[in-house]
């Protein structure tokens, strides 16, 4: 994971996924993929940087048929788990 203040850059800037793919000992140009929930920073800023996009939903409709993206998380609103409970997890209605 990269911290944006640790590198000066914001998504969608290339320079933090240049950043988030140096952590992981690889390079940019190697492609990779943006898992995220944000069509402007997450996937256009992947896009952007050569990177295939993968968008968590979150119950919402994809509704831009100007961008693409490459896959999606389908998460509807009810199957959203907050965490507070531990591992397990429970439902938020």
């Amino acid at each position: 994971m990269s911290l944006s203040g640790e590198v000066r850059a914001r998504k969608p800037e290339r320079r933090l996924f240049e950043a988030a793919a140096a952590e992981c000992g690889a390079l940019l140009s190697a492609g990779g993929w943006m898992v995220g929930d944000n069509p402007e920073t997450d996937m256009d800023g992947a896009r952007a940087a050569g990177l295939r996009t993968l968008w968590v939903a979150n119950g919402r409709e994809w509704a831009d048929v100007a961008r693409q993206v490459d896959g999606l998380i389908w998460k509807p609103e009810a199957d959203r788990w907050d965490g507070d409970d531990g591992a397990a997890g429970k439902r938020v209605s």
